[in-house]
């Protein structure tokens, strides 16, 4: 049993409690922006967003060290990007603006038109598209690159660099030369369901689905579920396999 009052005020409905419980978190209502209003000014702040539905992300790592602010849109769908622009606003203090982005179509279009118009009002905003997913399509076996976990690597590493005081320049170079070292591979247990929908995927009780999306986008492999090992070694071997993984050489 699920209590809600209807899946399109889920969202806000989650935002303004964590509003109450927290209070250093500010909720701008109808907007789907949590900023952290104890912040520090003389720091560079770093925001990200999403659509809602993943959470703790990005919303749960608004805070000391992390994220200035997130933007959430409606389920599984990105903020737009008037609301992303509010939040680049909000935070804005002078010293630029630092965006960690998801690689997905529809998120790159809403805040690259939010960054966009940001700059066009003169704030320094600097941006990095996060694309740690070495998932590859089980049809014509490219890579999908898709933002996923790795994203909040992103989120604590480069936060904690500008509480430590890292210039818009720093976390910039920072960034780049950070994503492409991030690589994770997606595991699912059980599809998505949606209030009052069809599940996003069908999964048997006793499968698991490899490379699976985050909104569920189908993976590369299915197959009947054995044990935590089976799954360990499937990971692993497709993260050395990318990464080139060698042993550490015995002194």
């Amino acid at each position: 049993m699920k209590f809600y009052t209807s899946t399109n005020e889920i969202p806000e409905e989650m935002l303004k409690g964590i509003d109450l419980t927290y209070p250093q978190l500010t909720y701008l209502p109808e907007t789907g922006i949590l900023y952290d209003n104890t912040y520090n000014e003389k720091t560079v702040p770093i925001i990200s967003g999403g659509g809602s539905g993943h959470e703790p992300a990005h919303v749960g790592y608004v805070g000391s060290g992390m994220l200035a602010a997130a933007v959430t849109g409606p389920l599984f769908i990105p903020p737009k990007s008037k609301n992303i622009l509010k939040a680049i606003r909000q935070v804005n203090s002078g010293k630029g603006v630092f965006v960690i982005i998801k690689n997905f179509e529809a998120d790159l279009k809403e805040f690259n038109e939010a960054i966009k118009e940001a700059r066009n009002e003169g704030i320094d905003v600097r941006y990095i598209v996060s694309h740690d997913d070495i998932s590859v399509n089980a049809y014509n076996f490219h890579k999908r690159h898709r933002g996923v976990a790795g994203t909040i690597l992103l989120h604590k590493i480069l936060g904690a660099f500008a509480k430590e005081g890292g210039s818009i320049d720093e976390i910039e170079q920072l960034a780049l030369s950070l994503s492409p070292e991030i690589y994770t591979l997606g595991v699912a247990l059980a599809p998505v369901h949606f209030p009052h929908q069809k599940t996003s995927f069908v999964l048997a009780e006793d499968e698991v689905s490899f490379g699976i999306g985050i909104h569920g986008e189908p993976g590369y492999r299915v197959e009947k579920f054995e044990d935590s090992e089976r799954i360990a070694v499937e990971l692993v071997n497709k993260l050395k396999a990318e990464i080139n993984w060698q042993k550490k050489k015995s002194k």
